[in-house]
């Protein structure tokens, strides 16, 4: 039975070959894009699902499940969240290409392309999607530590913003605290949400005494810094 059907369903597309080929070419061509497409789909659910499984911590996972400490795979991964950056998400840098485009930019995702260098995981910000990647890589840590103080000041509200939390992003040619930025990382390292108005206060390592406001962002270039207003 399977024989006659496979030679059925082969009969059939031939004669609609004979018929009309340049509608078949077309079909074939949609089918396929349309297979490839859904193949890279379930790659980043899968993905997405075993990354949720192997979190999981002892307490919370199924009684008959052992959990085995897991192997470190520092392998370069994009990191995305969407506004209001509730949610984070990642996929593999090696199916980043194919599969850019179904990173939403209609939602304002921040991006981050994550990068183990010197025993430490690194996070370097990008707006495009159709920016080669490859020419950052590998990203160059910062040599020192250019701050010894940061505070974040909204609706009359001091933070103090722990130079840990920043030293992730210290790389060269990277940017942060622009907006997108200070939203995403009051979101994440204190549950705030920030829109206008802000002021950030920096004390570098030179004891110079510095202002960000909700119009400038800073670059990192040549071991140093640099401020710049948002729309450079």
């Amino acid at each position: 039975m399977l024989i006659l059907l496979t030679f059925g369903g082969g009969f059939l597309l031939f004669l609609y070959y004979l018929t009309d080929n340049e509608g078949f070419y077309r079909n074939m061509y949609h089918l396929y894009f349309s297979s490839l497409n859904n193949y890279h789909f379930c790659c980043i659910k899968f993905e997405e699902v075993v990354d949720y499984y192997n979190n999981l911590t002892i307490d919370n996972q199924p009684h008959n499940v052992i959990s085995t400490p897991k192997e470190p795979l520092h392998e370069n991964k994009i990191m995305f969240s969407y506004e209001p950056y509730k949610t984070e998400h990642q996929l593999s840098y090696y199916n980043y290409a194919p599969n850019a485009n179904m990173i939403e930019m209609s939602k304002n995702p921040i991006l981050f392309l994550k990068s183990y260098i010197d025993d430490d995981y690194k996070y370097f910000q990008f707006n495009d999607i159709s920016l080669n990647l490859n020419c950052f890589l590998p990203l160059l840590p910062i040599s020192k530590d250019l701050f010894i103080q940061i505070e974040f000041i909204y609706n009359g509200t001091t933070y103090d913003i722990s130079l840990n939390s920043i030293k992730q992003f210290l790389v060269n040619k990277n940017i942060i605290f622009n907006k997108k930025f200070v939203i995403w990382f009051m979101k994440t390292q204190y549950n705030i949400n920030v829109k206008d108005n802000y002021l950030i206060k920096i004390i570098d390592d030179s004891i110079n005494m510095l202002e960000i406001t909700d119009k400038q962002y800073i670059l990192f270039e040549n071991n140093g810094y640099v401020i710049k207003n948002q729309e450079e």
